[in-house]
């Protein structure tokens, strides 16, 4: 008796999003394509769902920031008149910038291949308006100058030794920004802007206590302006100098006080 062969359905393989933890099946349908050499899936592991839902939509605040990070870490190329062709619609409409950016034209191209909008302010110094490298995020001018200044302040009271270290003083920069910001809204008695403080707070806080930004650890070295503090004081006659004792024998008591008596004559 002949036997049926059974068709046997190969199960499609699943990749579980770093954000939302759900596992979906690998494809478009579900994930980008994506060409960051330092993610091994095929798919970049979030899915549609979550980076579309931290996108927003195209008429909020903010929303072309928040593409260009993500084509960051997807390594796509953000080109402005492509952007402007696709309506500025990311993955909302049938020839939305996602599918452009995968024309045969666009395939080899990179996120270092972007077309980033900067404008300098009118001053002595020029300061990037738009995505910025450094920042990891687009901010205005007057943003870049306040993120630069914290963090020059924290190099010169802390001691930043490694990549890690510098990377907490970069989020702790980030997070006195927002930190700002949020008290003047709770100033100027905006509504929620109190909860949006206490937590902004709490974001600040957490992050100086991981990264021993303490003022007990603050860089102790004698330093030129710390110098002229004392030189200061010497001459007004407010220094006090801190005697510090040390295990002393009574032959080493004798002579210090035998020098002592010396001077006085």
């Amino acid at each position: 008796m002949a036997v049926k062969k059974q068709n046997v359905k190969e199960a499609t393989p699943k990749l579980k999003c770093n954000m939302c933890e759900k596992e979906y099946s690998v494809i478009t349908g579900n994930y980008y394509n994506h060409k960051n050499k330092f993610v091994s899936s095929e798919r970049f592991p979030l899915c549609k769902g979550c980076i579309d839902k931290y996108i927003g939509d195209k008429e909020s605040a903010g929303h072309k920031e928040r593409v260009i990070e993500i084509l960051k870490e997807l390594n796509q190329p953000f080109l402005p008149d492509l952007w402007e062709n696709s309506k500025c619609n990311f993955n909302k409409s049938t020839s939305n910038y996602i599918r452009n950016i995968g024309l045969p034209q666009y395939k080899e191209m990179t996120f270092s291949d972007s077309v980033i909008e900067r404008k300098s302010v009118s001053n002595d110094e020029e300061y990037e308006e738009g995505y910025s490298e450094k920042w990891r995020g687009t901010y205005p001018a007057e943003d870049i100058e306040f993120l630069n200044n914290y963090l020059s302040g924290l190099m010169k009271d802390f001691k930043i030794i490694n990549t890690s270290h510098m990377d907490y003083a970069r989020k702790i920069c980030k997070a006195s920004l927002h930190m700002d910001k949020c008290f003047d809204e709770m100033s100027s008695a905006v509504s929620g802007a109190d909860k949006r403080y206490e937590s902004a707070k709490k974001i600040f806080d957490d992050l100086s206590k991981s990264a021993n930004f303490a003022e007990s650890s603050r860089n102790k070295d004698l330093s030129v302006g710390s110098l002229s503090k004392i030189v200061d004081q010497v001459e007004n006659g407010t220094y006090v100098y801190k005697h510090v004792p040390e295990d002393q024998d009574l032959y080493d008591r004798l002579l210090i006080n035998k020098i002592h008596v010396e001077k006085s004559l």
